[in-house]
């Protein structure tokens, strides 16, 4: 879809046959050039949704450049091995239990990785500054170091570690058990 497109379709939510206002479709497109189009169509989108009447060049201007700077991102000039460019830092839980050893077996819930907060690199400026600094466990930190990946995806690797341990340790568990009880039948005369 081209701006043209896109300002003819306002036009025409707005009642406004666009080939009868060619020259003000024209007038729009030469002022909207320098939009990006993505935000203009969500721009005229909302604007179509908000009012009654065509809304004018300057309204639809000033509402893509503050879309413009809402969407302004950071970004590191080197690779974070904290938060690997994301911004945010990763834990590892199980309930509401931040797992702190590599040897950890969860008992019941399984491991799962959620956000603790955001890093202390460039790209944490992208997270609101409501969420607080943080920093991923020292274990989390030695294991990702261990594996040469950032915390981040270092977390996620190691939940997949813990689960899958603890689903053998379930496995062999059930096992013994049938095999102990099968021993013990066998030895009842009946």
């Amino acid at each position: 879809m081209t701006k043209a497109d896109i300002v003819s379709e306002l036009f025409l939510d707005f009642n406004r046959d666009p080939y009868k206002n060619k020259s003000l479709v024209e007038h729009y497109v030469k002022r909207l050039a320098d939009c990006d189009i993505v935000v203009l169509e969500r721009v005229i989108n909302e604007l179509s949704n908000e009012r009654d009447i065509l809304p004018r060049c300057r309204d639809i201007l000033s509402k893509c450049t503050a879309y413009k700077r809402k969407t302004e991102t950071f970004e590191n000039d080197e690779d974070c091995e904290l938060c690997g460019n994301v911004g945010r830092i990763k834990g590892v839980f199980v309930g509401k239990t931040m797992v702190s050893s590599l040897n950890f077996l969860p008992e019941g819930d399984y491991c799962y990785a959620a956000i603790i907060g955001r890093c202390s690199c460039e790209a944490g400026n992208n997270w609101g500054s409501s969420t607080p600094f943080a920093e991923p466990s020292k274990m989390l930190y030695a294991y990702s170091k261990g594996k040469d990946m950032d915390c981040s995806l270092g977390a996620q690797f190691l939940v997949t570690e813990i689960n899958r341990r603890k689903i053998e340790c379930e496995q062999k568990a059930e096992n013994n058990t049938s095999q102990s009880t099968q021993e013990l039948r066998e030895g009842l005369p009946f």
